[in-house]
């Protein structure tokens, strides 16, 4: 076993920058020894957002707007144009027929062609645009709402004294921190970057003379 005194040879052996990560590490370890014991709350904001009034009515608003948007009549006129083509393809395609219905029939197909893309595209945009409002809606809407619920889980850590409110539902982005709430706290920033800078090239560097 080595002895004490060997250990502190090792020690004053390391790297300058070494010395002062572990000289952290070791207060850190020492104060959260010492500190009391912190009182963590966690929220499922998945299971508020699934129960929460106000996201049922804004859900239940949304299928309201899309079922809108279905039974809008260009929907109805593009399907009984599809009916139309698909009837006169068939009155062209059929031998029995005159070749003078047939001409007929194939004259007003590339006439109703025409007009049935002029009615997609049409549609088409009326869908894009439709849709970009029920979406930003849709986003504004949750956004207010995830507001509101970090408000009262805020409002409630104060009250009930928490330390730390942790999301644990799963809802938070990749660059949204799962942490709801935390006590008003020290930042060592400053101090860390103190430390680790205090042995860099440029500060051993020799005074010139």
């Amino acid at each position: 076993m080595r002895s004490g005194a060997a250990a502190t040879r090792e020690f004053k052996q390391l790297n300058p920058i070494v010395k002062t990560l572990v000289s952290l590490i070791l207060l850190s370890s020492l104060s959260l020894a010492l500190a009391e014991k912190p009182k963590i709350a966690t929220l499922n904001l998945a299971e508020v957002l699934e129960k929460y009034h106000r996201k049922i009515a804004s859900e239940k608003e949304l299928k309201e707007r899309i079922t809108s948007i279905q039974s809008n009549p260009r929907f109805a006129a593009v399907q009984e144009m599809n009916a139309k083509l698909t009837e006169l393809a068939k009155t062209v395609r059929t031998p029995s027929h005159s070749i003078e219905v047939r001409d007929a029939a194939a004259l007003e197909f590339n006439a109703t062609s025409l007009e049935h893309q002029s009615l997609n595209k049409e549609l088409e945009t009326f869908l894009a645009t439709e849709k970009k409002a029920a979406t930003n809606a849709m986003v504004t809407e949750l956004e207010a709402i995830l507001v509101e619920i970090r408000a009262e889980a805020n409002s409630i850590a104060v009250q009930e004294n928490y330390d730390l409110v942790l999301e644990v539902g799963g809802q938070t982005s990749s660059q949204t921190s799962p942490i709801i709430y935390l006590r008003e706290k020290t930042d060592i920033t400053q101090m860390v970057l103190s430390n680790l800078n205090a042995h860099s090239p440029q500060s051993e560097a020799p005074a010139s003379e």
